[in-house]
């Protein structure tokens, strides 16, 4: 019988140290190709630590498993996750501020495999048709919104099977928000996971097919967007 491969990510047992403070204490949770998954907490609860740990910007503990298809990514940095097609759009919209939004959008390209980056690029774009009439300007001169949709697009660029989004709609006006939660809803149609991690419980019910609850560093529920109780669930999660 031939091979089976596994594709998206999955990560069992995660934990996160930083000192004597144990942040991300046994998180394991998976991503299917298509599908949406949300970390809903209050601050501090683990779930940027989650990301980083995931992105290979931070050490894990022993014993943590990160893989994404068939690949351990334990050793391996964060620029070879992304060669690996995991995608990461850090809290804060990081942009190369002289660099043109084009100039952003193929400097993504470069973590996807050669003979697919134009595509690639071509794809953020329809994701984010509005980016076509800011191409030639520099990224750092674009509004706290549109440095967001650079930053999504640039992640889209590199060709990812699993894109993580950290707080994409901190900050950003409502219309905007409503603007992500689409662009979620879209790359998930073109059948790559999503790891999205959202401090607004709205956001998270409207774009994601499974949430999950984290509390000092733990998953405390586990649901789907439209679990009735969830919102009292995530009110106690935030007050203890």
């Amino acid at each position: 019988m031939p091979a089976t491969t596994t594709s998206g990510l999955r990560v069992r047992d995660l934990h996160v140290n930083y000192g004597a403070v144990h942040a991300v204490a046994g998180v394991s949770l998976s991503v299917e190709p298509g599908r949406c998954v949300g970390l809903v907490g209050a601050n501090g609860a683990g779930k940027s630590s989650t990301l980083h740990a995931i992105g290979g910007l931070i050490p894990c503990g022993r014993g943590s498993v990160i893989a994404l298809g068939d690949r351990s990514l334990q050793r391996v940095t964060a620029p070879q996750r992304a060669r690996l097609r995991l995608g990461h759009v850090l809290e804060g919209r990081h942009v190369f501020s002289d660099l043109s939004v084009a100039q952003n959008l193929h400097v993504g390209a470069l973590a996807a495999a050669r003979p697919r980056r134009a595509a690639a690029v071509a794809k953020a774009l329809e994701v984010l048709p509005e980016l076509h009439d800011v191409l030639k300007r520099p990224a750092g001169t674009l509004s706290g919104g549109q440095q967001q949709m650079v930053a999504i697009g640039r992640a889209l660029a590199g060709d990812p099977e699993v894109l993580m989004l950290d707080e994409p709609t901190n900050g950003l006006a409502p219309i905007l928000v409503d603007r992500v939660i689409h662009i979620v809803r879209e790359v998930c149609a073109q059948g790559i996971g999503v790891l999205l991690v959202e401090q607004r419980l709205e956001v998270a019910q409207a774009a994601a097919d499974e949430l999950h609850v984290l509390q000092h560093g733990r998953i405390v529920h586990t649901t789907t967007g439209d679990d009735p109780g969830l919102a009292a669930i995530v009110h106690a999660a935030y007050l203890n």
